[in-house]
């Protein structure tokens, strides 16, 4: 999605629209909610507004596959590329790092979009708060099924004691 700066009235724009996107590494169930107000201000465009999908995501406990509602509230700012007077690398001032650039009379929504989707996908999801996850023995996905495991935990730097315990039960004690 694109912006004409030069289209963008002096008491601001509202924006509301459902878009297409597919985003890597990201799976979304639909199209993407985009509600975003900008200003103005000099040559600066604040934007305003709040992005929101149906994301498919996999458990982290259980690695099933679900769905959930994720979005993000931004504010951002941008502005005009600077002159090309400083050519080559340099340092970036503490106000250059709050703020975005645009070129020409177009700013690009996309990159800022996706940038917000995967802002709200939780770095671990869970399907459930009471997910049960995977069994640690066999594996099996204990929401669906109780498995006959034994959910005693040993420490395993006990494992080899535990090897010469069971080496020395088919012996006499000397």
């Amino acid at each position: 999605m694109r912006i004409t700066v030069s289209s963008i009235p002096r008491d601001g724009l509202d924006l509301s629209l459902e878009e297409e996107l597919e985003p890597e590494d990201l799976r979304l169930a639909g199209p993407v909610s985009v509600r975003v107000k900008l200003r103005r201000v000099g040559d600066r465009v604040v934007l305003e507004g709040r992005v929101a999908a149906l994301a498919e995501l996999q458990c982290g406990n259980c690695l099933d596959t679900f769905r959930k509602e994720s979005g993000s509230d931004f504010f951002v700012e941008y502005s005009p590329v600077p002159p090309e007077g400083r050519e080559g690398e340099h340092e970036l001032s503490a106000a250059e790092l709050d703020v975005g650039f645009y070129q020409g009379d177009e700013i690009d929504l996309d990159g800022l979009i996706k940038e917000q989707l995967f802002l709200a996908v939780p770095m671990r999801p869970i399907c459930r708060d009471s997910c049960r996850g995977l069994c640690p023995v066999c594996g099996g996905n204990r929401n669906r099924q109780d498995c006959s495991c034994s959910s005693e935990k040993l420490d395993p730097r006990f494992s080899v004691l535990m090897k010469l315990k069971g080496e020395s039960d088919g012996e006499p004690d000397q």
